[in-house]
């Protein structure tokens, strides 16, 4: 009895009823809490730290949102990679004007980095472009070495009398511009002192010498052009003893030769016959061959043609670098044959209406417009504008390419037995653009949440136990 009697008072004290397994499992899990609250009797309420709580949920009310709105919205992003060249074409977009160049005259093609192998030569639209105003007419042989020479500042009135004499023997020459600098025909007698030949002809030759000295000789008055204009000559002995090198290069190999140059041009080689039998020889030999040419003694730049060409299209290349190639190409005629420029006089001066890169213009970028509406014009013989473009590829979010591009350029100077040219040299970057744009996970979304408020509400909470304790005590501090 006295032990149910205990049982029964601990039952009635411990609440009566039954004891069931819930109440076991939350005993289990309450041992566990880490959150269990503290109670009130433990804690105090300041001022401080209800301003503090305040702050710190407004603060993460803001914080919320912004990663909500952030959520809600993608982000754009840039990025680079290396280009895969072989994966597409590129499209030029081309529309230029040569001013001087007629459009049967004018070619195009599209040639590798090094020039060395034609890449493509594509069907442009040609349309013919009218001049209005100016001197239009083509060069003479004489025209030409005057504005030469002027470009080289060997123009008469800048030249040094010191170079030759007007005739007679000569030593050592540098070059033929030294002998024919100053006359507008020339007379050179190569020889070589071992040739019987040579000295049976040099009494003739100083008689001849002896009249193109005197001004009033009756060769100076009666040699003139066409137009009776009293023309400069000049006779020279060169020594090809002294002089092998020049006399080799001038095609002198047999003793004696004479040879009459027109200016600075090829020459032209006087037959011997039977012999030099006096110095009528030498006067009849030269009063035939300028009695059928003019005296030019004023040259001035003009245009060849009265029109030019402008040319338009679209040209599709490999996505490699290359060169665009604009110039003159030699025309085909009725009677099969082809006619071609002088190269000497070909003038490319042009005007870019339009050149850029990608099929889609309208999306295009605005450096692409450095070309736009621009002229290039040369204002010497043998130059030719040169254009250096770099090209960078970019791929949109949409995965549409576009192109940007840098520009610049200089005049090229043109030796005299070469073509003149436009030439575009386009280089691709290896590396391109890459845009895309980026959203937000939901495991992206949670983490962010969760670290940014719940470290901001902990930055606060320490804010809040500091200035409780330096209020406290104000020498904890």
């Amino acid at each position: 009895k006295a032990t149910v009697s205990v049982l029964n008072w601990r039952w009635a004290a411990g609440g009566g009823g039954r004891c069931s397994k819930a109440d076991n499992t939350m005993g289990v899990f309450g041992a566990l809490d880490s959150f269990a609250p503290v109670s009130r009797d433990m804690s105090k309420a300041t001022p401080v730290g209800g301003t503090m709580t305040l702050v710190a949920g407004a603060l993460c009310t803001v914080l919320f949102l912004q990663h909500v709105t952030a959520a809600l919205y993608e982000t754009k992003e840039n990025a680079v990679r290396i280009l895969d060249s072989s994966a597409f074409d590129i499209d030029i977009n081309l529309d230029v004007t040569m001013f001087d160049l007629p459009c049967e005259h004018v070619g195009l093609g599209v040639w590798d980095m090094l020039g060395a192998d034609l890449v493509s030569r594509p069907k442009m639209e040609n349309i013919t472009a009218d001049h209005l105003n100016g001197t239009v007419g083509q060069y003479s042989d004489e025209e030409v070495e005057l504005l030469e020479m002027r470009e080289e500042g060997k123009d008469a009135a800048k030249k040094d009398a010191s170079l030759a004499p007007p005739a007679g023997d000569v030593g050592a020459v540098k070059d033929l511009e030294q002998l024919v600098a100053h006359q507008d025909y020339t007379m050179i007698f190569f020889s070589v002192g071992w040739c019987r030949y040579c000295r049976a002809a040099k009494p003739y030759w100083n008689l001849f010498v002896s009249q193109v000295k005197d001004p009033n000789s009756d060769f100076s008055k009666t040699a003139t052009d066409k137009t009776g204009a009293k023309l400069v000559h000049g006779a020279y002995a060169v020594d090809c003893d002294q002089n092998p090198k020049f006399c080799k290069e001038q095609g002198a190999s047999a003793y004696p030769t004479f040879k009459l140059y027109r200016g600075a041009r090829a020459s032209e080689e006087m037959p011997l016959g039977h012999g030099i039998s006096g110095a009528s020889h030498f006067t009849t030999f030269i009063k035939d061959k300028v009695k059928t040419h003019v005296k030019v003694v004023k040259a001035e730049y003009h245009r060849l043609f009265d029109r030019g060409c402008r040319l338009k299209g679209v040209i599709t290349v490999p996505a490699v670098p290359g060169t665009v190639r604009i110039g003159p190409k030699a025309q085909s005629t009725d009677d099969g044959l082809h006619r071609s420029l002088n190269p000497r006089v070909v003038n490319v001066s042009h005007h870019i209406h339009h050149f850029s890169f990608g099929a889609n213009l309208a999306r295009r970028d605005a450096s692409q417009e450095a070309l736009e509406n621009t002229d290039w014009r040369v204002a010497h013989l043998h130059e030719a504008p040169v254009h250096f473009v770099n090209v960078v590829s970019s791929v949109g979010i949409d995965s549409e390419r576009t192109f940007s591009m840098t520009h610049t350029q200089r005049v090229a100077r043109v030796a005299a037995d070469e073509v003149p040219l436009v030439k575009i040299h386009y280089d691709l970057s290896p590396i391109e653009v890459v845009h895309f744009s980026e959203g937000w996970t939901f495991y992206h979304f949670v983490t962010s949440v969760l670290a940014v408020v719940g470290g901001s509400y902990s930055v606060v909470e320490v804010g809040s136990h500091m200035l409780n304790a330096v209020q406290a005590d104000p020498h904890s501090l």
